[in-house]
């Protein structure tokens, strides 16, 4: 089986879900437990990185002038950023089965984003057509030198579940082989 807690793709390939629907669970309750799984471990990277940061960075001198709580906010950034493609995975597992899809997929979409938030800021575009990156909303405010924004991290917060269950229809009628 595959190893991680919360690709429904990679257990489909590998043969572990029919075995666990097998089991007196609904896949409702698979298709939550997996991205509550999903939602935790990110958490628990923006803590970790929160941590890691405070740790190292003064050996270095790199909190100088650093406020603690835009560091904390610009760690959650990343963890919901990081969420919300991993809710684009999680969907895309869910909807079609494949692990190599779903991570090729939210990586696709990870790495386009941050390259037309460089690409659409370089060109002087008007600032609404910016936002259909995620990266322009967690870069448009500088957290570490202005504090914490609402406005970096929201839509990410409210995005990453809905994508997560645009796939559940498909998910709950799909035949598994």
């Amino acid at each position: 089986m595959s190893n991680d807690c919360f690709s429904i793709g990679g257990n489909e390939e590998d043969g572990g879900l029919e075995l666990l629907l097998s089991n007196p669970v609904t896949r409702a309750r698979v298709f939550i437990s997996r991205y509550i799984a999903l939602v935790c471990v990110m958490a628990g990277y923006a803590v970790l990185l929160f941590a890691g940061i405070l740790a190292v960075g003064p050996l270095f001198g790199a909190l100088e002038r650093v406020k603690v709580d835009g560091l904390a906010v610009a760690c959650l950034g990343c963890g919901l950023i990081a969420l919300l493609h991993g809710s684009l995975a999680f969907a895309v597992g869910a909807w079609t089965g494949r692990r190599n899809l779903a991570l090729a997929t939210a990586s696709a979409v990870a790495a386009g984003g941050y390259l037309a938030q460089g690409v659409l800021s370089a060109a002087d575009v008007p600032e609404p057509l910016r936002y259909v990156s995620p990266w322009y909303w967690f870069l448009k405010d500088n957290m570490l030198a202005h504090g914490p924004n609402i406005s970096a991290w929201l839509p990410a917060l409210i995005l990453s579940p809905i994508v997560a269950v645009a796939a559940w229809p498909r998910f709950r009628g799909r035949d598994l082989h």
